[in-house]
């Protein structure tokens, strides 16, 4: 008899499955871009219209999981979008919305030093605002792929940090084809990559500290979005700033599972008479 060797097949791996959906789904809205956007007005951020491959992770997150577990499965995935309630320490709200705002904030003292002229923003709060919801939507298009489907699943065969930095690295290259869309330079894009693989790493250091929540991973998300689309953003500077938070992170919540605080007081054991 033949030995079989044991193949990994989108069949019996339900993340490869996932992947390819994801870049399979995305590659439409790159190929036709080009002809649609003389079609219809600019995405915000002056994003190209294959930005809205944001719908590809929520498609393949919802299929694969019909695929596992039918409509009930589904039903439970969308139902993480607003699933707050999870998030027992409030505390963690701060970083996930005052973390991006924080490091532009170095960002632009960092430009003052350097005498560098920081143009005024072209859009008011109100307008911020108005953005903030359509990032918002975006983000639940992706986060409930990356979070509600993908992390738990890569974190079941790899510790927290290199889940993360896998993840980050494919979520990286699933937005390479977008910049260069956009006309960044190479240099550009690759420390945008670099940017994005970081963000991720402090992505799931919030998940994991905010009870699992991927309602706080999409507000995260919705925040990173506006912060570095509609204000002056340099990925020359903001990301080493990210990666000095990332690397700061993984030595006080430890690289094993992001939330081990090296500094917390244990818990004193009370002896029982």
């Amino acid at each position: 008899m033949k030995k079989h060797l044991s193949r990994i097949t989108p069949k019996n791996s339900p993340l490869l499955l996932f992947f390819l959906l994801v870049f399979g789904i995305s590659a439409i809205f790159w190929s036709t871009g080009a002809v649609v956007e003389q079609l219809m007005p600019e995405l915000p951020g002056n994003l190209p219209f294959s930005s809205l491959m944001v719908v590809s992770p929520i498609i393949a997150a919802c299929y694969c999981t019909y695929r596992e577990a039918g409509l009930p499965g589904v039903k439970k995935i969308l139902k993480r979008t607003f699933d707050y309630e999870k998030v027992e320490r409030r505390i963690w709200y701060l970083p996930t919305l005052f973390l991006m705002p924080t490091v532009i904030g170095i960002e632009y003292g960092i430009l003052r030093l350097m005498h560098r002229p920081i143009p005024d923003t072209q859009y008011s709060f109100f307008m911020s605002s108005g953005f903030f919801f359509i990032f918002f939507i975006a983000a639940v298009g992706e986060e409930i792929g990356w979070h509600g489907y993908v992390i738990d699943r890569l974190q079941a065969r790899w510790n927290a940090l290199s889940a993360s930095i896998l993840l980050g690295s494919v979520w990286a290259i699933w937005h390479i084809i977008p910049m260069i869309q956009m006309q960044e330079p190479p240099l550009w894009i690759t420390w945008q990559c670099i940017n994005i693989a970081v963000t991720r790493i402090l992505m799931v250091w919030i998940y994991k500290n905010a009870g699992k929540s991927v309602f706080i991973t999409i507000l995260f998300h919705a925040m990173y979005n506006v912060n570095t689309l509609l204000f002056t953003y340099d990925p020359f500077i903001v990301t080493p700033t990210l990666i000095a938070v990332a690397l700061a992170i993984s030595f006080l919540w430890g690289p094993k599972t992001l939330t081990d605080y090296r500094y917390s007081h244990p818990r004193k054991v009370l002896s029982q008479a």
